[in-house]
């Protein structure tokens, strides 16, 4: 999202012209909004309104379910009809001065892995985080908690001081998913006691 689509956003929302453009100058980077800014979210889902409620309303017609995560589009249901929604996905889309990542435009359907936005959602019950990603975190806690966090980072060629308060949040976005797994509060409580001898 460039920055005189943010600017056209203040204006929009009543600030005088001169203020607008200093508002998008702070919240922009090189002429755009930035990733991981704290504002650059409020601001994409205010600039995205508009679309969000032409494709929520497409999806309805059709008996499908819209969603969207920053970027990350998504319809479901138990039957999307791509030959008649897609274009018009495509069209409200391009009306809204967006553009569609054909390389990341995926049909998953029946028994395929369905991953979205990082989490799996292929049980069809219950969300969760892929296999893969909770190997590699139980493998992390548990080299840390048997050997020890320097230790473990020197095995594994990280320098990052900020390594153990990151595991830690993967683990609390990890529970925020599977809130009643034991294994991730008793995973939290050790690493945060670990975390106070540092």
């Amino acid at each position: 999202i460039r920055s005189l689509r943010v600017r056209k956003m203040f204006e929009n929302m009543g600030y005088p012209s001169k203020i607008a453009r200093v508002l998008a100058a702070l919240c922009c980077v090189r002429r755009c909004l930035p990733q991981g800014a704290s504002t650059s979210p409020a601001l994409s889902n205010i600039i995205s309104y508009e679309m969000d409620k032409k494709l929520a309303a497409l999806a309805t017609e059709y008996n499908l379910v819209y969603t969207r995560y920053a970027d990350d589009l998504t319809f479901s249901g138990d039957v999307f009809p791509a030959q008649q929604i897609l274009p018009l996905i495509k069209q409200i889309i391009r009306e809204e001065k967006f553009e569609i990542n054909h390389k990341k435009t995926r049909f998953l359907s029946g028994h395929k892995r369905k991953i979205i936005t990082g989490v799996s959602i292929s049980s069809g019950v219950k969300l969760t985080i892929p296999k893969a990603k909770k190997r590699e975190i139980r493998k992390n806690v548990h080299f840390i908690l048997t050997k020890g966090l320097a230790e473990h980072q020197r095995r594994i060629g990280s320098h990052d001081p900020a390594y153990l308060k990151r595991l830690i949040g993967t683990l609390c976005y990890w529970r925020s998913i599977e809130p009643d797994n034991a294994y991730l509060s008793d995973s939290i409580a050790a690493l945060k006691g670990l975390e106070k001898g540092y």
